[in-house]
């Protein structure tokens, strides 16, 4: 079974979905404290979406899955897709959640960088 969901790791149409359910068997468990220094793409067809990199629609998730192909290394980005939804609830202000978590999750929205 573990095959089955390493072929879904690297497609961008379950991207989100696999990186937040099956971090682990993708090998994308979060690094502490950071957005991550290496520049790789992580799903395989990010060459033939290559016109997705400049979609503000899918600016978070190029950043995530096709950092290499879309040349967005560094930088500011949210690690999650739920950051808007998250930060309407009061993710980026509540003391509940501490800077660091902020961060590694949704750096972007919640204006950390």
């Amino acid at each position: 079974m573990i095959y089955i969901s390493q072929q879904f790791c690297n497609s961008l149409d379950f991207y989100d979905q696999m990186t937040e359910q099956c971090a682990s068997t993708c090998n994308r468990c979060p690094s502490s404290g950071n957005n991550g220094t290496t520049c790789t793409d992580f799903a395989h067809d990010c060459t033939a979406r290559i016109g997705l990199c400049n979609n503000p629609n899918y600016d978070g998730l190029m950043h995530r899955a096709c950092a290499k192909t879309c040349n967005k290394c560094g930088g500011c980005y949210d690690a999650s897709s739920k950051c808007k939804s998250w930060a309407a609830h009061g993710f980026c202000t509540s003391p509940e959640y501490d800077r660091n978590m902020r961060l590694r999750h949704c750096a972007k929205t919640c204006r950390l960088c």
